[in-house]
């Protein structure tokens, strides 16, 4: 059973199935009325019932009825859309939900004297995967196109719970994401809310970059249990995970850029490599490079309209059409 089911006891599945079956033989009669009685004059005259305009447009509203109820049930979650049915809510990451309920277990087993490792390493991976922006239905793309593991990836493992200190030794949280942002920067604070670290736009005009400062950061529970990290560029990348959820994941079907939003965040480097495929050829091959990409896991090819493509699936070798085949 999952950990909220108690908020969940007054459901009654009956009570659903028969609300249903009573709207549906009120819908019934209904039209049962609407094809026995017609309107008097001044009634059809005065709503101009004759006008396709005014029926098409009654209709939709009763439609836009339906589609509110079902939004707002997606939005603020209902005794009817259960959470491991219809994943969290959007005010469930705005209000920090999830977070609150892991830290108060933590904090339960570390007043029974349990090691901070021990007190992470119990927290449900499920619970944890709860707690990520990924799975608002607020973020994402109501018009956007494409697969949804073209932004973080698929999830297949918990991390850990990192934790971030400065050389002074003071515990830094990073500044999560709000719903409504596309980017957002990464900030650590302390305790009281003062900013100690930071990733800056600009190198030149740094003050508190990860290296000036000195930020580490250690893991507790998960698949990182007890691994540190000092290394700058390694704090910097789980820094801005942390951005997305207290509760870094392993992924599978690795993205070429992961620093959008979500999971449904869009991947749109695909779409353009028709403007010039060897310089797009070119600069993938720089990206393989830099990102290590291992030999055999990526494959590049081209279709009949000269776009380049990446391929996830494990493959032979690394192969590229030859050069002299396109045109700069």
């Amino acid at each position: 059973m999952f950990l909220f089911e108690e908020q969940n006891r007054s459901i009654v599945l009956n009570r659903s199935v028969s609300h249903h079956i009573a709207a549906g033989t009120l819908g019934i009669l209904a039209g049962l009325f609407h094809l026995s009685v017609r309107p008097p004059q001044r009634l059809y005259k005065g709503l101009r019932m004759g006008n396709i305009e005014t029926v098409l447009s009654s209709s939709i509203a009763a439609v836009f009825f339906a589609a509110f109820v079902v939004a707002g049930t997606m939005w603020y979650g209902s005794a009817t859309t259960p959470i491991e049915l219809f994943g969290p809510t959007r005010y469930q990451w705005d209000q920090g939900y999830f977070q609150q309920e892991i830290y108060r277990r933590v904090s339960a087993g570390l007043a029974e004297n349990q090691s901070l490792s021990e007190a992470w390493s119990k927290i449900p991976e499920k619970l944890a995967f709860y707690d990520y922006i990924g799975n608002n239905p607020a973020k994402g793309g109501l018009f956007r196109a494409g697969s949804m593991d073209n932004g973080d990836g698929i999830a297949v493992g918990w991390l850990g719970h990192p934790v971030f200190r400065d050389k002074e030794g003071r515990e830094l949280f990073v500044r999560r994401m709000p719903t409504f942002f596309e980017t957002f920067p990464v900030v650590l604070v302390d305790g009281d809310g003062i900013v100690r670290a930071d990733v800056p736009f600009r190198r030149a005009e740094s003050k508190y970059s990860v290296e000036q400062v000195g930020v580490t950061v250690e893991f507790y529970g998960g698949e990182l249990n007890g691994v540190s990290y000092s290394d700058p560029a390694t704090v910097k990348k789980y820094a801005r995970r942390d951005a997305f959820s207290s509760y870094p994941l392993r992924t599978w079907l690795p993205s070429v850029y992961r620093g959008h939003d979500s999971n449904k965040g869009r991947n749109d480097w695909p779409r353009y490599l028709h403007v010039s495929p060897l310089r797009m050829k070119l600069r993938i091959e720089a990206f393989l490079a830099t990102h290590g990409a291992r030999e055999g896991s990526w494959k590049l090819y081209m279709d009949d309209k000269g776009s380049w493509y990446h391929n996830p699936l494990r493959t032979p070798t690394i192969s590229f059409v030859p050069s002299s085949t396109l045109s700069a």
